[in-house]
This record gives structure tokens, C-alpha cells and sequence, in this order.
């Protein structure tokens, strides 16, 4: 069943009960999906990492309806970077070049 984990940072110095200043949501096509997307950008913001580490983070866990998932959130770490097969279309008169152009020397 997908998921969504909500992830709400407090700002810094602010106490429990001071309200929500960002919300990060993390899609999955089930928890650990999630999470994996979670860690991920955890790994390489620094703001949310401070955050975690201050102990200004909490996280909610939701479980909701496939129809609700946003399709690019269902990328997964394996489909990341892959080349798109690029087709191409040939027009009358004009010709192909699949070489790449190399730079003149001056």
C-alpha cells in the first residue's frame, strides 16, 4: 500500500509547541520505499540533517489511496539516471548525423 511520510522541521531555537515552519513529504510505493527517499535527501541536505540532529524533526506516517501517489514519486533509486532511449526522426531532404561535431582547431 503506498505511503506518505510527512516530515515537519521546527526552526531552529524554536520550542515543541511553536508552530510547523517547513514540511517535507517523502512518497513510496510502500513504507521502506519511503523511507529509502527519506534517508536519501537526508543524506544530502544539509538544513534537514541540522534539523534531525537539533531533534527539531518529526515525522507522520500515512498510508493512502494508489490514486493519490504523484507519478514522479514512484521513481525509484533504480530508475534514477537512466537514459530515455532518444528516437529518431528522420525528415526528407535533411540528413542524419549521429557523430558527434568535434572542435576545430585554431
Amino acid at each position: 500500500m503506498p505511503v506518505a511520510i510527512h516530515v515537519y522541521i521546527r526552526d531552529k531555537g524554536a520550542a515543541e509547541t511553536d508552530p510547523i515552519s517547513v514540511e517535507h513529504v517523502f512518497y513510496g510505493r510502500d513504507e521502506a520505499d519511503a523511507e529509502t527517499k527519506r534517508t536519501a535527501h537526508l543524506a544530502g541536505c544539509e538544513n534537514f540533517a541540522k534539523a534531525e540532529a537539533d531533534k527539531r524533526v518529526e515525522d507522520r506516517v500515512e498510508t493512502i489511496p494508489d490514486h493519490m501517489v504523484p507519478t514522479w514519486a514512484l521513481v525509484t533509486a533504480d530508475d534514477e539516471g537512466e537514459e530515455d532511449d532518444e528516437e529518431v526522426i528522420e525528415v526528407e531532404g535533411h540528413e542524419v548525423d549521429d557523430e558527434p561535431e568535434e572542435e576545430e582547431e585554431k
